[in-house]
């Protein structure tokens, strides 16, 4: 599929446009996060929108752009949060800036957590670029590279990717059974990285 097929057809301006796109995207997430993508189609989202079908033509050529837009603007909470958690962390010893930028990638996996899942899913397979999680990436890295001297790690640009991709799966293995608490799984995953990066 081309990366076009995955694009926006036009980008809602008038206050009511924009209010079809969001009731649109709004009935698109809630489709995916209750029956999965095999269940969304394009008839599904505007009969749950009530909006007709041209409309949401206007704004997306198919399920996959609609999935793709979902992507993007769930990518773009995150990075807004590990961006804040970045700049908070500055000021804080390690563990405690640590915690901070754990907790907001738990608090977002956790947030919708069966939508996060399928979207995390659909993004593995659909030819998307993937600048939220490169940027989170870097925020990490210069987290990691201001404690450089309690961590055993020389490659800051490998450690940072692992403990994304660690925070991410073991949010991933609470959230499928069941767990809400964000406060305890971010203590569990905060222990774990710890061991894995200090010396």
């Amino acid at each position: 599929m081309g990366a076009m097929a995955l694009v926006a057809r036009k980008q809602p301006v008038q206050p009511r446009a924009r209010a079809t796109v969001e009731a649109i995207l709004s009935a698109a997430a809630g489709i995916l996060e209750k029956d999965g993508p095999t269940r969304l189609t394009t008839n599904a989202v505007a009969a749950q929108a009530g909006v007709s079908i041209g409309s949401l033509y206007q704004y997306f050529p198919n399920k996959q752009a609609l999935t793709a837009a979902l992507i993007e603007r769930s990518s773009g909470s995150l990075e807004k949060s590990v961006a804040q958690a970045g700049r908070d962390a500055k000021t804080m010893l390690f563990e405690a800036g640590l915690r901070v930028l754990v907790r907001s990638l738990v608090r977002h996996r956790l947030d919708r957590p069966a939508l996060e899942h399928t979207l995390a899913f659909e993004e593995r397979r659909l030819p998307l670029e993937d600048g939220a999680a490169k940027r989170a990436t870097a925020v990490m890295r210069a987290f990691l590279e201001q404690h450089r001297g309690r961590l055993w790690v020389s490659d800051l640009n490998a450690a940072a990717d692992d403990v994304l991709s660690m925070t991410r799966s073991l949010t991933e293995a609470a959230a499928r059974r069941g767990e809400r608490n964000v406060e305890v799984i971010e203590q569990r995953i905060v222990r774990a990285l710890r061991g894995f990066l200090c010396r």
